[in-house]
This record gives C-alpha cells, structure tokens and sequence, in this order.
C-alpha cells in the first residue's frame, strides 16, 4: 500500500524523479525482484563451469542465495510476491525463478553424481532447499530495508547480520547433511565399522 509519493518523500526526491526511472510502482517493484534475483543467479553462472564438486559449488549458490534473501530485497522477493506484478512481468519473475531452480538441481545432479552429495531427489531437495532459504526473509530484515541501517552491502569479514545468517544456514546445511559423501563419509564409515 506503499504510494510513489511514500517513497519520494522517504528518499528526499520528487515523484518526477522517481518517473524518470521508472513508469510505475508495479516497474519498481519488478527492479526490485531482479536486484534480489539477480546474485542468486550470478552465483549459479559463476560456478556452473568450475571443476569444484557438486557439493562446493552447491554451497556457494547458498551462500549468493542467503545473501540475496538477506539484503535489503530478500523481503520484496519473498514476501511481496510476484501475483502484485501484470502478466507479462509476473511471467518474467517466474521465467528467473525457474532458472534459478533448474541451476540448483543441476548441481545438485552433478553432486550426486560425482559422489559428494548422497543420491537424493533433485526436484524435491531444491524445492526443500529454497523454501528454507526463502523463509529467511520471514524473520531476518536487513537493518537498511527497515531504516535503521546503512543500505550499502556488509563486507562478508565484518560478521554482520546478513553475514551471520548466511554462515548459519550453511552450518546447519552441513550439520544436517554432515553424514554426506565425501573423505569425511568414508573415514565415518570406516571408523563405524571398526567399532
């Protein structure tokens, strides 16, 4: 219910200024969604052609995806919904997020496969993976997107918010998967069989 003129008054600009980068609240928000979409989809480009285990790369797909949903668009992403965008940009909205979705499971695939994710269902861990991911952004706000905070990005060596959300999610995904493939799988295996 936010109006243009809201947000002209919260920048200290003119609505015309705001026009000039934008038609409408519906492009804004559309910009929006692609400056939250936009590193998830980075991450996945930057390790597609890497030789790293499916694993790795995987992991660092998280921790693009956790930042995007901790920044200061995780919560348009999530939360707004692309149902508040017309047809032709809802439908590019989803277009992205399925190409996020198809990357995911593609390295989820390529760690099955070379041994350092245990077989799993691609289609289904994604799915787990991204609705965990995207409830970040149901109880974490970045201090800019609420005003109380710098909107330039925190320096992954500070030990920020965002940061600490990022690192948590990937402990725990390593926690919760600790007893997947790998050096670390086998030396559990042997030591439980010698026991």
């Amino acid at each position: 219910n936010t109006s243009l003129d809201d947000i002209a008054r919260t920048l200290g600009v003119t609505k015309p200024t705001i026009y000039y980068y934008v038609e409408n609240k519906e492009q804004l928000l559309f910009e929006c969604f692609l400056a939250g979409l936009g590193p998830i989809r980075q991450g996945i480009a930057a390790v597609e052609s890497s030789a790293a285990p499916g694993r790795e790369r995987l992991n660092e797909v998280v921790r693009h995806y956790a930042r995007a949903i901790a920044s200061q668009f995780g919560w348009c992403m999530v939360r707004a919904e692309d149902q508040d965008l017309g047809p032709e940009l809802r439908a590019r909205i989803q277009s992205l997020k399925a190409e996020i979705d198809r990357g995911m499971r593609r390295l989820l695939a390529a760690g099955i496969e070379d041994g350092s994710i245990e077989p799993c269902d691609p289609k289904m861990t994604a799915f787990a993976m991204a609705g965990a991911l995207n409830w970040i952004a149901h109880w974490y706000r970045c201090p800019a997107a609420t005003g109380s905070g710098s909107a330039d990005p925190e320096p992954a060596e500070t030990g920020s918010g965002s940061t600490f959300v990022v690192e948590t999610f990937v402990f725990l995904q390593g926690k919760m998967r600790g007893h997947v493939g790998g050096a670390g799988h086998e030396a559990r295996s042997q030591g439980e069989t010698s026991s």
